[in-house]
């Protein structure tokens, strides 16, 4: 779905969350698994809240079978096509990139989706007649740069799927992921690493013309946010983790379906 600002946001953190980790040097060995703080937990949650919600706006016209608005717009110079073995519509792609002149970042990102609708009877190559629609999305980023602050390497994988019924108001979206970023930071005799992982649910119902109500979650490390949407527009979420709290409110994007 919508995880490139997921990615966006491991690049520009990635191994910055060395340093909000808390984490310490070490000439000989490099750290493992330090703890992330509430700060950047707070913002890893809500960038993947609005991608949950851009999930939800997604769907009304991607159930019309306009598979623009579920993530490969702006990622991708392709969408899905057919492939009659699978019966299911599918997007395979990895493209390589560099960043500077010369060069001082290379990596690549990578992107595959399956979507399949689903009758009665089995496998439909469109929703027509279907009952269901199963989205199935595996999305990374590899990177690997050199600068004046050291060597760093960062590697980025997310898995999610969701499951949408169709019903005579809407649509039932039973949804959950997960992402796990790694990243390492060489400087002189220092070297340092870490190992974050995200997970995600949602069970949302989004009407043919509304918002969706609901909940979500979104779990980074240690804190634990729960989302509930009240189907007027808005999401409101709670953090909780170690001698933390927050919450707030987020605005939804409603979808209505394509015409």
């Amino acid at each position: 779905m919508k995880y490139w600002k997921l990615m966006t946001l491991t690049a520009v953190l990635g191994c910055g969350l060395l340093a909000v980790s808390g984490c310490e040097s070490d000439p000989v060995a490099p750290q493992e698994n330090h703890d992330i703080d509430a700060e950047a937990a707070q913002e890893w949650s809500l960038q993947a809240i609005e991608m949950i919600n851009q999930m939800a706006a997604a769907v009304p016209p991607a159930a019309e079978g306009d598979f623009s608005a579920l993530g490969t717009e702006g990622k991708s110079a392709s969408e899905p096509v057919w492939d009659e073995e699978q019966m299911a519509w599918v997007l395979v792609e990895t493209v390589n990139f560099t960043e500077g002149d010369p060069p001082t970042a290379t990596g690549e990102t990578r992107l595959a989706v399956w979507i399949q609708f689903r009758g009665d009877e089995g496998p439909l190559p469109s929703p027509l007649g279907a009952t269901v629609m199963d989205y199935r999305e595996a999305a990374g980023m590899t990177m690997h740069s050199e600068g004046e602050q050291g060597v760093s390497d960062l590697d980025f994988d997310l898995a999610s799927r969701m499951v949408v019924t169709f019903q005579e108001t809407g649509y039932d979206m039973n949804g959950s992921g997960e992402a796990d970023i790694q990243a390492s930071l060489v400087a002189g005799d220092r070297s340092e690493s870490m190992n974050l992982t995200m997970e995600w649910g949602m069970d949302l119902m989004t009407p043919f013309e509304g918002c969706p109500a609901g909940s979500a979650f979104v779990k980074v490390g240690p804190y634990r946010t729960e989302v509930v949407y009240d189907g007027q527009g808005g999401a409101n979420w709670v953090m909780v983790g170690p001698n933390h709290t927050s919450s707030g409110t987020e605005a939804v994007d409603c979808g209505v379906p394509a015409q």
